[in-house]
């Protein structure tokens, strides 16, 4: 691909997700390398703008030269000025009409003023230097720099404090082209930054201005400069016109999901699936996309609007009943302790109205046992068993795979309250990440880390329900609502089992959970492929920019 194809295809680059700034960056990368517009044998050579101070034909020389052109170091180019605070302490200093510019004001391309002004009694009386027009401003020091290199050129004589300094170039006529270098080199700049013990970024002076910049004809120099000017000016547009399209898909988005989110029965969230099925790959183009719609599915399936209710099944005050039962039973048989009695589901707790069948009740009184997690870290090996750590929990699946390991006996220690076992729920429940539900699956011997929490429902419901319930926006909303907010915020275990839970009948339980599990699989192949095609977008990208760094 040559620079020529590049731009030719800028529509196509823009659309990839990270596109229009690797664009901008191509385009700087390209332009000051001669590579952006065609050499003239009829312009007088860059050395010429150099006579009686010097220039490098450099040994390793990061690439080829143009005809004309010629390499030489950023201090050679000008003379360099610092900056400096007059006192804050000296109200003289302040509030006069001449500009300050510090690292807060280069969000702009050329600068003539300010939001700081000093007075001429600050410059007489200080060690602040007049910079004068047609300078290049650059940031030396502040956090910025551990992703930005902000540049700009001066319009009018200005000061600068001491995270800045700035070139005034010996010919006024290399402004312009010297602030474009000056971006294009952002990447050669930022490699050498350095940063202290407490994080502090700074770009030595030294380092920077003895950077090599290849400079070339003065006539060259002003088309680039016209010509990146173009290519900018035809980017801002592609990207505004980019922002319209996503500000409609977005609205049209977030319609479509609010007409599915409010359907009242089975029927209606069908005609609403319907129309977002038809539409996919109009409404949905970043993976990050598909989670709006993961939690309108769960908030559907826990209302009672994803199936339709049966008057023939058992209703839930009758699998209460039963709950209780079983677990009288396991008090008698000394398996689990007899539960504390908490206070009946009041009104004010039930977050909506439920169906004639359904019930609300505590999660203390759906589950045979809720156990916390030890309260310490535990030694982990190389090999060995699965301890589920809060980041080894995304909503309905647990990363085994991630997992980090301990030995038998620390496991022997873990389980010590609660041994995992399939089907059994493990909650995040403080930090971050707090807040996520997810089964453990056949097979999975596993044990708990830190900040984990572990349920086990009744054998008598759909645990996969609950589980549903505990990652939908109503679930997190319970839990976040009793969050507390300490260092790491987190749900203690006395709010989970006092937390409330709508529970359907059995029958329905198992249709939810069925439909529920095929949508969300429908929903990892839609996310896979979103995930795909961004990667693809990316490669393309990356792929022509490495084929014109090889040139």
């Amino acid at each position: 691909m040559t620079p020529q194809d590049l731009i030719a295809a800028f529509d196509t680059f823009a659309e990839a997700p990270d596109g229009l700034r690797r664009l901008r960056e191509v385009v700087l990368q390209l332009a000051t390398r001669g590579l952006l517009v065609s050499q003239s044998p009829e312009d007088e050579p860059a050395t010429v703008l150099f006579d009686g101070r010097g220039s490098d034909q450099l040994d390793d020389a990061p690439f080829d030269l143009p005809h004309g052109w010629v390499w030489t170091d950023i201090s050679r180019l000008g003379e360099v000025l610092g900056g400096a605070t007059p006192s804050k302490r000296n109200s003289a200093f302040w509030g006069g009409n001449v500009p300050w510019v510090s690292p807060k004001d280069m969000k702009r391309d050329f600068i003539g003023e300010s939001r700081d002004y000093i007075t001429e009694a600050a410059v007489e009386g200080s060690s602040v230097k007049r910079i004068p027009s047609n300078s290049v401003l650059m940031v030396v020091r502040g956090m910025i720099l551990a992703h930005s290199f902000p540049t700009a050129l001066t319009t009018a004589e200005v000061t600068i404090n001491q995270d800045m300094k700035a070139l005034l170039p010996f010919d006024l006529r290399l402004a312009p082209y010297l602030l474009m270098a000056s971006k294009g080199h952002k990447q050669d700049a930022l490699d050498l930054v350095e940063r202290s013990t407490h994080g502090t970024c700074k770009l030595p002076t030294k380092s920077l201005f003895a950077m090599p910049i290849a400079v070339p004809p003065l006539a060259e120099q002003k088309r680039i400069v016209a010509r990146v000017d173009e290519l900018m000016g035809l980017l801002d547009r592609l990207e505004a016109a980019r922002n319209a399209r996503e500000a409609t898909r977005t609205a049209l988005r977030d319609a479509t999901l609010a007409a599915l989110a409010d359907a009242d029965t089975p029927e209606e969230v069908e005609v609403a699936w319907e129309r977002i099925a038809g539409r996919m790959d109009d409404l949905f183009t970043d993976p990050a996309d598909v989670g709006p719609l993961r939690q309108t599915v769960l908030q559907l399936a826990v209302r009672g609007r994803l199936v339709p209710q049966d008057p023939a099944d058992e209703p839930a005050s009758v699998l209460l009943e039963r709950i209780a039962v079983e677990k009288a039973r396991l008090v008698k048989e000394k398996k689990i302790r007899k539960p504390k009695v908490l206070p009946p589901v009041s009104e004010d707790e039930q977050h909506y109205l439920v169906g004639g069948h359904w019930s609300w009740a505590r999660m203390d009184t759906v589950c045979t046992h809720i156990v916390d997690c030890l309260h310490r870290t535990p030694k982990y090996v190389d090999e060995g068993i699965p301890a589920i750590r809060t980041a080894d929990v995304v909503p309905g699946r647990l990363l085994v795979e991630k997992a980090r390991r301990v030995s038998d006996s620390t496991y022997m220690e873990q389980i010590r309250r609660l041994a995992p076992r399939t089907g059994d729920i493990l909650y995040s429940r403080e930090g971050e990440r707090l807040g996520i539900a997810a089964q453990v699956p056949e097979g999975v011997k596993c044990c708990l880390s830190q900040r984990m929490a572990h349920l086990r429902p009744s054998s008598l419901l759909a645990a996969e329900f609950v589980m549903w319930f505990m990652n939908s926006p109503s679930g997190y909303g319970a839990a976040v609502g009793v969050v507390n907010q300490t260092t790491s915020p987190h749900v203690n275990m006395a709010s989970i089992r006092a937390m409330v839970v709508p529970l359907p009948p059995v029958a329905e339980q198992e249709r939810i959970v069925a439909v529920v599990n095929e949508l969300m699989g429908l929903l990892d192949q839609l996310e896979e492929h979103l995930a795909a095609k961004t990667a693809t977008h990316d490669a393309f990208a990356a792929a022509a920019v490495h084929h014109l760094d090889a040139r």
